[in-house]
């Protein structure tokens, strides 16, 4: 197979990820969200939140019990709101989808990446 139909491949993967459930609800919540100010920051600051809580997991620093927290309070605070706990299940799902579809492809491939 050459490359361009194998990239008319991809293109209509692309497609049917864009066209699927989880995008579609993640869109429409996205949307619903970017309505809300106080909610849309909320969901901000949690992201920020998280992403900081991986960030020093990943580096090996200590987490502290009120870091620890202050997560879960942000996010026990989201799931009050059901755009938001919609916004956030559709989003893992179609980050989900997307991570098992670049492992396929990525385990397919004979080129080893571990340089």
């Amino acid at each position: 197979m050459d490359q361009a139909a194998i990239e008319g491949l991809a293109q209509q993967l692309a497609d049917a990820v864009r066209e699927s459930f989880a995008s579609l609800l993640y869109v429409e919540t996205k949307n619903k969200i970017a309505g809300n100010p106080g909610l849309e920051t909320q969901i901000k600051e949690f992201k920020r939140a998280q992403m900081d809580y991986r960030f020093k997991h990943m580096e090996g620093t200590p987490i502290t019990f009120e870091e620890e927290q202050n997560l879960s309070k942000i996010y026990s605070d989201l799931l009050l709101h059901d755009d938001a706990r919609v916004f956030l299940d559709s989003e893992r799902k179609l980050l989900d989808m997307i991570t098992k579809i670049q492992n396929m492809i990525s385990g397919s491939c004979p080129v080893e990446l571990d340089f």
